[in-house]
């Protein structure tokens, strides 16, 4: 706790005068020519707004070092024998005064990355949930059946009456060593098209030599039913 006083103190003391230093340096430029005469004075820009964006910029340093994987902040809370926690804090003090002397600039900059970082990380999420077809899920993990479960007797099929399009599906489901495949795979490994794939896995379904499932996601899937595999085995 007092390792943490003491860090939040730095940010606060440092956001404060990076603010005021801030506020200094632009002063000479904070000028305006009077209408009609040919002299120039300084505008009267206060110094609070300053200070507040000074503040807000300094206490943003940790999140920024977070960002960069550095470990100054967590060194400075939990000081190891030898670690020098008074020099990890001097260093922090110095990023947080370089924060508040720029807090405008700073403050967008790490804003518009951090927005950026999680519209990323949203994006993979997505597409991450997508790929179900990377997913091993065990033989025995519970199934949610999209197509009702036909009789295994009635699946009695000649393979030889099956097409091409049936057979390769059939092999790519018997080949995998994943328990159930997307439409994606099936159609990757089969080598044939989205649109072929999808026409004889449902011909394969009625014919009960496969099975369509759902992912916990909600995302469709294939597998072999125990005659599909005696069918691939004989194709």
């Amino acid at each position: 706790m007092t390792n943490l006083i003491a860090l939040l103190s730095v940010l606060l003391l440092a956001g404060v005068l990076g603010g005021a230093m801030g506020y200094y340096l632009e002063q000479p430029i904070q000028t305006s020519t009077l209408e009609g005469e040919g002299i120039t004075r300084k505008k009267a820009v206060k110094l609070f707004p300053y200070l507040v964006l000074g503040v807000g910029a300094s206490l943003m340093v940790p999140l920024f070092l977070n960002m960069i994987s550095s470990t100054l902040v967590s060194e400075a809370l939990s000081p190891r024998e030898g670690g020098q926690a008074e020099l990890k804090l001097l260093v922090i003090t110095g990023f947080a005064l370089i924060a508040a002397v720029s807090s405008r600039r700073f403050i967008t900059s790490l804003t518009d990355k951090v927005i950026r970082d999680v519209q990323e990380a949203k994006e993979l999420a997505q597409e991450a949930e997508k790929k179900v077809d990377l997913i091993v899920e065990p033989e025995n993990a519970p199934r949610e059946p999209s197509s009702p479960v036909v009789d295994q007797a009635q699946a009695h099929v000649d393979p030889a009456t099956l097409s091409d399009h049936e057979k390769r599906v059939l092999k790519t489901l018997f080949n995998s060593s994943y328990s159930a495949r997307a439409l994606s795979g099936i159609s990757r490994d089969g080598e044939i098209d989205q649109e072929e794939a999808t026409a004889a896995l449902t011909l394969l379904v009625g014919k009960s030599l496969v099975q369509q499932t759902q992912t916990f996601k909600g995302y469709a899937k294939w597998s072999l039913t125990q005659a599909g595999r005696a069918a691939a085995g004989a194709v």
